[in-house]
């Protein structure tokens, strides 16, 4: 559908679609001399907390206070994990330390990260959050620029910018148009409970531990207890059907909440599903005619082994954030690099890996007495790979 007047369209320098970490971090790092506009359909209140539980491994928390100069990033962290714990064939929690002095493993608060960076943003006159409110594909006029429907505003955007997460309706509606961009075709499937914590969640959760049980652990996946001063998360993830896997959390709380007297009803403060893009990155996640990029887990950037989906959301959105105000607007996609050629080789070998494992799972070999010496080894020199 082509348009010819742009009389009743708003021009604006950049138009950030979803709400998540890697489109308020786009929305945070840009410019402000850009008139910049973030839309996502869901409200304030319905934000970051459905979206992620906050894993960071301890290289992404160095990183991301690097790239974060402009606040105190640590203010951020809810919890900080030294010890790791799998649940094994005799349902009894065997307790691992990988480093002995400080954290593998922390949980970003993103519920509140997000909002502040939307807060900070939108204090510049050029930026604008509207949230509460659908974007739609309205049309593409005589010179290949796309109009975007919010509300009942019209926009014509100079540089189209997708952090819809694993929901690909947005870009498939940018396909229709004729408009070359791969889209993720390959998803794990999670769901996460929160619980306010209790004494009796307390005494058996200790909050220096990340607690992991299911059969996909050593996948990236499977089931996690994360606790925090405040709150228990649990929930699980990976390839099989959304009613296995909450097949899975419902056997988990039988065998170990409800001994608890545990009140689901009552403690239960919120509860989250979505897909996991698993498919690594996309052949073609940006268009340099339409002016169009797809950042984070829309252009594939996610990966299961190290915790890391967050890393991915912000470096991709950072690194376009940098080319843009460096190149401008029309030339930031020329210049652009979503991540280093090592980081996206190391993010389709740990998505190979995820599935190997979860292959082995499905043979019926145990991969817990087999990998558990091999896992620890794994996570450190990760870990060391990732410092350098």
């Amino acid at each position: 559908m082509k348009h010819k007047s742009s009389k009743n369209f708003e021009d604006v320098d950049i138009l950030i679609i979803g709400a998540g970490v890697a489109g308020a971090t786009m929305f945070f790092k840009v410019n402000p001399k850009y008139k910049t506009l973030l839309v996502d359909i869901k409200t304030s209140k319905q934000l970051s907390p459905y979206r992620s539980t906050g894993l960071l491994t301890i290289s992404t928390f160095k990183k991301l206070k690097k790239i974060f100069k402009e606040f105190k990033f640590s203010r951020f962290i809810k919890n900080s994990y030294y010890k790791f714990a799998l649940l094994d064939t005799n349902n009894q929690w065997k307790i691992y330390t990988i480093f002995k002095n400080k954290p593998w493993m922390y949980l970003l608060d993103t519920d509140n990260f997000v909002r502040f960076l939307l807060k900070s943003a939108s204090k510049h006159a050029n930026k604008t959050a509207i949230l509460g409110k659908p974007a739609k594909v309205f049309s593409n006029n005589e010179k290949g620029r796309i109009i975007i429907q919010v509300g009942k505003k019209l926009f014509m955007p100079k540089l189209l910018v997708v952090a819809t997460g694993a929901n690909k309706a947005f870009v498939q509606e940018l396909r229709r148009l004729d408009i070359k961009l791969s889209v993720n075709h390959r998803f794990f499937w999670g769901t996460e409970y929160v619980f306010r914590k209790s004494r009796t969640l307390a005494k058996s959760y200790k909050e220096d531990t990340l607690y992991f049980f299911g059969d996909n652990v050593f996948a990236g996946y499977g089931g996690w207890v994360a606790p925090t001063t405040d709150s228990i998360k649990i929930g699980s993830a990976g390839i099989n059907s959304p009613d296995t896997i909450l097949k899975t959390l419902d056997l988990y709380k039988e065998k170990f909440l409800n001994r608890m007297n545990f009140s689901e009803k009552k403690q239960l403060t919120h509860q989250f599903s979505n897909n996991i893009v698993a498919n690594g990155p996309l052949k073609q996640s940006f268009n340099l005619v339409a002016n169009i990029a797809l950042i984070g887990e829309a252009g594939g950037y996610c990966g299961p082994l190290a915790a890391d989906g967050i890393m991915y959301a912000v470096e991709t959105a950072n690194a376009l954030a940098k080319s843009v105000n460096k190149h401008g607007v029309k030339n930031a996609l020329i210049k652009y690099k979503p991540l280093s050629f090592s980081t996206i080789l190391r993010l389709k070998l740990e998505l190979i890996a995820s599935f190997v494992i979860t292959k082995l799972n499905k043979l019926g070999v145990n991969v817990f007495k087999l990998f558990i010496p091999l896992y620890i080894l794994f996570l450190k020199a990760w870990l060391f790979l990732k410092k350098t």
